[in-house]
């Protein structure tokens, strides 16, 4: 192989190794936020009814309960 091959080799298989990283961190992070989004409705059914509901569910618990990625 020449200089200008090998070279292109070496960044396909870096590249290849960096997108399968990066599928990795993804699919990690859609497990967390699938984990934190059913602890939040489980404590959203908890709370239910409480005067702290409205002090622990403010919009933004609301939003990342029901957020879809």
């Amino acid at each position: 192989l020449t200089f200008k091959k090998k070279t292109e080799a070496i960044m396909d298989k870096e590249t290849r190794h960096q997108i399968r990283r990066l599928q990795k961190t993804n699919s990690d992070l859609r497990a967390l936020v699938d984990t934190l989004q059913t602890a939040l409705r489980r404590a959203d059914k908890a709370l239910e009814g409480s005067d702290e509901y409205d002090y622990v569910f403010a919009q933004s618990a609301r939003w990342a309960m029901n957020e879809k990625i």
